[in-house]
């Protein structure tokens, strides 16, 4: 999939992304998104890989794009790995 991602962070029990859906219904991209991941990591990691809590979050304004962007980004400080889109570093928490 091509999806356009600002930031993602994952550790060994869950993972955040924040993507660009455009126009599209987030719920339906996400769904896209987690069967392709699946897919992908099917004979990596065995069983069930979404939890029945994983949904989307639509972003409401720049603000709260901020507050998401940053939340994400922090996991870094509780061990996660995380990934910030070159273009959106400039957003990074100094």
């Amino acid at each position: 999939m091509t999806i356009p991602v600002a930031v993602i962070a994952v550790d060994p029990v869950h993972c955040h992304a924040l993507i660009n859906v455009g126009g599209n219904d987030p719920r339906v991209t996400f769904g896209r998104a987690k069967q392709f991941a699946s897919h992908q990591l099917g004979d990596e990691i065995p069983g069930k890989l979404w939890g029945a809590s994983s949904s989307p979050l639509e972003i409401r304004d720049g603000k709260h794009f901020m507050n998401v962007f940053h939340y994400i980004a922090d996991h870094e400080s509780e061990g996660a790995i995380t990934w910030l889109n070159p273009e959106y570093a400039r957003f990074r928490k100094v």
